[in-house]
């Protein structure tokens, strides 16, 4: 305990984490900026517009709704008489809805529904990836920095034992990652709940919401920060260089998750931000365009759905943690601390 204590001031009295939560802040503001601006009226003459478009789709329905809904009906039959499996979607012909050409104010219920996890904050619903790879950073700048200034070095000659040290600095770069994203959830809910009720805007939630949504996200979303910080803690270990870690999680997001991902979408599987959606909200979907030839030689092509469960999440993400858990041992018990 005296050991964990004192890596958690060693933590706290780093630059590095002060900097950290500079950023969490500034990002807790800015979607508190953006939600006050949201939630402001348009000019007259833009909500003018906006009615005026919506009256001209609501006139192109009346005039050929009916007929574009029959004619992708019997398209899809001729369709299904080559290939069953094909499905041209005709019940997402619909009328057009008011509140998608004219704006409204979002409603608290809108927020909490509306981001795809039923959540406002960086781990009930904002992105837990997110927050995963701001544990990530800050693990790796807190074990850098005890590397490149001698800390560390400097640390093993009053506490020798090297498995103390690994696993003391890992529970608390967990500990601390988890208290500070979680600081920010709570900001950024309560910052909501504050702007709406502020500006008369309807601040109640769907029964049983806090118990039974909320707080079961909150808890899987504390998992993926203070496994993604011991993760990066561990790969610190192996690397000893903080930017390098920076460096790979920034090169994977854009490379990976952003162009690679898009080429072979197929992927989604495996990838990290998937599967901590599917951790969290309990599964994942993507989907995939499945396309062949026909026996009368048309090509055609069908979209697939695919899920990521919980179970496939967890797997993945307790592994690659394992794995660089072990790896960032191995190398700090053999390797030479300058």
């Amino acid at each position: 305990m005296r050991l964990l204590m004192t890596e958690m001031r060693r933590l706290s009295n780093r630059q590095a984490i002060h900097f950290i939560v500079l950023i969490l802040m500034i990002l807790v503001v800015g979607l508190c900026a953006a939600l006050w601006v949201s939630i402001n009226p348009p000019s007259d003459a833009d909500l003018q517009t906006q009615e005026q478009a919506f009256a001209a789709a609501q006139s192109d329905w009346d005039a050929n709704g009916m007929e574009m809904m029959e004619a992708c009906v019997n398209e899809e039959a001729q369709l299904q008489a080559i290939d069953p499996t094909i499905d041209k979607n005709c019940e997402e012909i619909q009328p057009p809805v008011r509140d998608d050409y004219v704006w409204a104010a979002p409603s608290w219920d809108d927020l909490l529904t509306g981001h795809g996890l039923g959540g406002v904050g960086f781990l009930s619903g904002f992105a837990p990836w997110l927050a995963g790879a701001m544990a990530i950073l800050m693990a790796a700048l807190f074990v850098g920095d005890e590397f490149s200034s001698g800390s560390l070095s400097a640390w093993l000659t009053i506490e020798p034992r090297r498995t103390r040290v690994y696993v003391t600095k890992l529970v608390v770069c967990g500990i601390g990652a988890a208290v500070l994203i979680l600081l920010a959830d709570f900001m950024t809910t309560i910052g909501t709940w504050l702007i709406l009720k502020i500006n008369g805007q309807p601040t109640g939630v769907p029964a049983g919401y806090w118990t039974d949504v909320y707080i079961d996200q909150l808890v899987g979303g504390l998992f993926i920060v203070v496994l993604g910080a011991i993760a990066g803690a561990a790969l610190t270990f192996i690397v000893r260089n903080s930017m390098a870690i920076i460096v790979a999680v920034v090169g994977y997001i854009v490379i990976v998750e952003m162009i690679v991902a898009r080429i072979i979408p197929s992927l989604q599987q495996v990838l990290l931000s998937d599967n901590t959606l599917a951790y969290v909200a309990g599964s994942s979907d993507y989907t995939t365009q499945s396309c062949a030839t026909a026996e009368t030689g048309l090509y055609l092509c069908s979209e697939v759905v695919h899920t990521v469960s919980r179970t496939w999440a967890t797997s993945e993400l307790g592994i690659l943690a394992v794995v660089a858990i072990i790896a960032g041992w191995i190398f700090f018990l053999r390797g030479e601390v300058k």
